[in-house]
């Protein structure tokens, strides 16, 4: 098999997979294969497949190697665009994730909401400030929390985002608690 067939299969498995309710252990085996593949694509010379995988929205909690991928990334796309705001916006939350990184996270989830509001997509920002409000609740600022939480919902509903719209309630309800 090929190097490029080969990547696409590892891109395949890793992302059927990676949204499954699997154990930390498995999940991390196959963010291990999306890593693979995203290594295999910059060999071949296929940023936009690699930039597509670090893009891929999976659970983040309890995986390594997020932040060197989204790193990585963010160093083949153009600083202000689409890509970036998304690639930033992964960035922060593996940030605080991975390394409890308060500070990066914070700076890298502004970063995504300025590129969000720039080109005025609502999604970007609202997951941005999805983002925000889960670094606010960490970091235990819960009048922050609830407020991102409030403006990331409205956001995500404009945008007819669900998928943003579902992540915040729970960093808002904590920090409501």
């Amino acid at each position: 098999v090929d190097d490029t067939t080969m990547a696409d299969i590892l891109a395949g498995q890793a992302r059927s997979t990676t949204h499954l309710p699997l154990p930390g252990s498995d999940r991390q085996r196959y963010w291990d294969i999306l890593t693979r593949a995203f290594d295999l694509y910059l060999k071949l010379g296929d940023e936009a497949k690699a930039v597509e995988l670090a893009k891929e929205t999976v659970p983040y909690a309890s995986l390594k190697g997020i932040v060197d991928v989204t790193a990585r990334a963010l160093r083949l796309v153009a600083p202000g665009s689409e890509d970036a705001g998304w690639l930033s916006a992964r960035h922060g939350v593996a940030l605080l994730d991975e390394h409890g990184d308060f500070p990066g996270a914070h700076a890298a989830e502004e970063h995504a909401f300025s590129i969000g509001e720039k080109l005025g997509n609502l999604s970007l920002k609202a997951r941005a400030l999805a983002h925000l409000a889960q670094v606010a609740s960490a970091e235990d600022d819960h009048k922050v929390a609830v407020s991102r939480g409030i403006a990331a919902i409205a956001a995500a509903r404009a945008a007819g985002d669900p998928s943003s719209e579902i992540r915040v309630p729970a960093f808002a309800a904590r920090s409501m608690l």
